[in-house]
């Protein structure tokens, strides 16, 4: 089974209105243990194998973001995408994946 490894820190910018009504901006940072995993089979009839997506979900300032990891063929990484929910991402996990055994 291939499980998804994060390094690092994600940081995202969010806006935040002060007292005085104006928009200001603050960094939040989340450590890779936030982020919960569920593994989809996206394509099960692909040429090269099945498609997995790994999908990551965390919630940052109240809102949920997720990391879809794709792995085609089978424990290569293929392709990430970001769901930030209007969130800005300024810096992203080291992203891998790694074969885990049972």
């Amino acid at each position: 089974m291939t499980m998804v490894n994060l390094n690092g820190k994600a940081t995202f910018e969010v806006e935040i209105e002060n007292e005085n009504g104006d928009i200001e901006y603050e960094e939040i940072t989340i450590s890779p243990n936030e982020v919960e995993w569920e593994t989809e089979v996206h394509d099960p009839d692909r040429q090269m194998g099945t498609e997995y997506v790994h999908i990551g979900t965390a919630d940052v300032n109240g809102e949920e973001v997720k990391w879809l990891v794709y792995e085609y063929p089978e424990g290569i990484l293929n392709y990430i995408d970001h769901q930030t929910n209007g969130l800005t991402l300024s810096s992203d996990f080291k992203i891998s994946l790694e074969f885990e055994t049972e």
